[in-house]
């Protein structure tokens, strides 16, 4: 996926970049869509040394992303599904038995809480690696007196 935008702030061997959300944007949904807002703010590593006022290009790989939205989704989803399959068999260790559906719903709870621990224990790795972060591609203004 590549996005146009405009430097808007740059610190350090970061810059913040401006982007009006695309259509495509929106249907991927891999970006903080918290906001109505058609504007969105996203920090990348300045590589290209670009200044404040320049429009860049961005990069993200399409595989890379769908990875990224894969891991965040299914481990929490998996480990829900698993507790909520354990739940009638961990209901009958219980004299005398408790509501397997109680049971089905806490362990389920505690399973995706689970996969939410095990996303944070990964989110360092995944972070140095990084392959799921958007790369400054190209600056589009040949002006550099911005």
């Amino acid at each position: 996926m590549t996005e146009q935008g405009l430097v808007v702030a740059t610190k350090d061997t970061s810059a913040t970049v401006q982007f009006v959300r695309t259509s495509a944007c929106a249907r991927c949904g891999a970006c903080s869509l918290a906001s109505e807002s058609r504007a969105m703010l996203l920090e990348v590593e300045n590589t290209l040394h670009a200044r404040v006022g320049q429009r860049v290009e961005i990069t993200l790989d399409g595989g890379n992303m769908l990875r990224a939205s894969a891991i965040a989704y299914l481990i929490p989803l998996l480990g829900l599904l698993a507790g909520a399959l354990a739940g009638p068999a961990a209901a009958e260790l219980f004299a005398p038995p408790l509501p397997s559906d109680i049971t089905a719903a806490c362990l389920a709870i505690a399973g995706a809480l689970a996969g939410y621990l095990v996303l944070r224990l990964l989110n360092p790795r995944l972070a140095r690696s990084r392959r799921y972060e958007p790369r400054m591609q190209r600056i589009l203004d040949a002006d550099t007196d911005a």
